[in-house]
């Protein structure tokens, strides 16, 4: 088996101006921490806690931006023009009621429950494992696309590696036998990381 790591899009359905608004603001004060945290040394950064930043943002948000602006990304970067928000996997969860997929995570108003939808509908069976537990949901971030919310979710599944899709000059292969060349061997497992752009622009990927 291969541990193959990509991201999907789960669109926010019929979000009102309210919560649009919301997170319009929440992602303002995103970057302004960010930006603010990058005003300070390295050094400073890597004690740096949520105790001493001021912002209406859960302290669980605001941790994700302290760690980003730890990273080697954040190290090097002068200014964010927009840095999304950014929630990790112990703070959100999925729940399904009805027909209806919602998820839950922290905003300026306290923990919300919003309903989602699948970007794509290939991506569908993803969102069905993330429920019963058999795909591992990380951390997703909070992006407008084209005046639309979006939390883009980065997953982990296990795939046969008969069935492997690997990345080539022009996107993503399907069918291919044997180990992915592009596979990091840990000794145990093997892993491959899958891009949003390329899994989203490939035409050859199967509905």
């Amino acid at each position: 088996m291969i541990k193959v790591t990509r991201t999907i899009q789960l669109k926010f359905v019929d979000l009102n101006r309210c919560k649009a608004q919301m997170f319009e603001l929440m992602t303002e004060e995103n970057t302004r921490i960010a930006n603010q945290l990058l005003s300070f040394p390295i050094k400073e950064r890597r004690t740096m806690t949520t105790t001493k930043i001021m912002s209406e943002l859960k302290s669980a948000l605001v941790n994700q931006v302290i760690r980003h602006t730890k990273s080697p990304t954040g190290r090097k970067t002068k200014q964010y023009k927009v840095l999304p928000v950014e929630v990790n996997n112990q703070n959100w969860k999925l729940t399904l009621k009805g027909n209806t997929d919602s998820i839950s995570f922290p905003t300026l108003k306290g923990e919300k429950r919003i309903p989602i939808k699948v970007a794509s509908p290939h991506w569908q069976p993803v969102l069905d494992g993330l429920l019963e537990g058999t795909i591992q949901g990380g951390s997703f971030k909070l992006i407008k696309h084209r005046n639309k919310w979006y939390a883009y979710l980065s997953i982990t599944e296990d795939v046969p590696e008969r069935d492997a899709s690997v990345m080539d000059s022009f996107g993503l292969n399907y069918g291919v036998l044997g180990t992915p060349p592009n596979s990091v061997n840990t000794g145990k497992q093997e892993y491959i990381q899958l891009s949003l752009f390329d899994w989203c622009c490939d035409t050859r990927i199967p509905p």
